[in-house]
């Protein structure tokens, strides 16, 4: 999925807030996904888990899935 620059934090959080729990999406950057990763920390705190499955100098690939909420 690519979303031009000015668009690409919101559509990536509008994409995860549309997918179900147990779920995931692929992000593959030529860049480092920190300053994301970071932002999901900050927005979905314990409701993700991110998995880098390459991260080499010149592409990441990581996995964004939604973790399913407990109820108390």
């Amino acid at each position: 999925m690519f979303f031009p620059s000015k668009q690409r934090s919101p559509a990536i959080f509008n994409h995860f807030d549309e997918i179900k729990p147990d779920e995931i999406f692929k992000r593959v950057n030529d860049h480092a996904h920190t300053p994301l990763y970071y932002q999901f920390q900050t927005e979905h705190r314990r409701q993700f888990e991110w998995n880098y499955c390459m991260k080499e100098s010149e592409t990441q690939k990581v996995h964004v899935a939604k973790v399913k909420q407990e109820k108390v």
